[in-house]
């Protein structure tokens, strides 16, 4: 059997709280998707979502609070 990959959905959110855009990833399981989503949380907030399973956010990190 091959290494099993599960579909995540990064959004982006700009500072309105709207999301923006969607980056597709296909992680073999949730830590490696959140690590990932992470570094995208450059510029704009993230959220990363497994189907209807929100899984993880991140705001900004650039932005100052």
């Amino acid at each position: 059997m091959g290494n099993v990959v599960a579909e995540y959905r990064v959004y982006l959110v700009d500072r309105d709280g709207h999301f923006y855009d969607a980056v597709p990833l296909s992680c073999p399981n949730d830590a490696e998707a959140i690590e990932r989503a992470k570094g995208l949380a450059v510029g704009c907030g993230v959220e990363l979502w497994q189907l209807d399973r929100k899984v993880a956010v991140f705001p900004d990190q650039n932005r100052t609070p």
